[in-house]
């Protein structure tokens, strides 16, 4: 029953990324735009899944996404990816899920979802929409100011413990900050998961 939700699963996300690979190639629609809609929009259906799925099936969910990535990186297969950019956050994405879900107890592991998916999103769209100083690694004060104040009220949202979630939302937003190539997407779920597991 598992291995056949786990299939039905990895369907939806190749489906979901043949569509905005679609959307990316016939429209005009700004590919960053369209690559957080995907980050966002797989958080949501991977959250959807954790409560049929156990979740520590992500963790060879995210091991064949790191090698199909891997794959269609080499080929340049897939449009949205930016070739030019050194980054592999695409490949570090569900490992940081797999091994998240691996660490955390089911809750925390689906609010590290909510952060990774919302607020990582939010500081990149509003980091390079509006213009403010660069702090290190091309991370602006505008980008992690956002990401903090959404990161705060998504854990503050679920555990209604303000310092428990001020305080998560200034590790996670540093944690953001000094993860360089893509690589908070490997920590960032990790680092958020952790903090919250055996707590709320």
């Amino acid at each position: 029953m598992q291995i056949t939700l786990v299939v039905a699963l990895f369907v939806v996300m190749l489906l979901g990324v043949g569509i905005l690979e679609l959307v990316a190639r016939n429209t005009d629609i700004s590919k960053l735009l369209i690559r957080k809609i995907g980050h966002v929009g797989l958080c949501l259906v991977i959250i959807g899944a954790s409560f049929f799925i156990n979740q520590k099936f992500f963790i060879l969910i995210g091991v064949i996404c790191a090698i199909l990535d891997i794959s269609t990186r080499k080929l340049e297969l897939i449009c949205l990816k930016d070739f030019k950019k050194n980054s592999y956050g695409e490949l570090l994405y569900m490992l940081g899920v797999g091994l998240a879900g691996l660490v955390c107890d089911i809750e925390s592991f689906r609010i590290s979802l909510l952060v990774l998916g919302f607020a990582d999103s939010m500081a990149c769209i509003v980091g390079t929409q509006i213009k403010s100083k660069k702090i290190i690694l091309n991370k602006t004060i505008a980008g992690s100011l956002s990401f903090f104040v959404i990161s705060f009220f998504i854990i503050y949202g679920f555990t209604k413990l303000p310092i428990l979630s001020l305080y998560v939302s200034v590790v996670a937003t540093m944690t953001e900050m000094i993860s360089p190539y893509g690589s908070d997407n490997l920590f960032l779920p990790i680092v958020v998961g952790t903090l919250l597991t055996n707590i709320i």
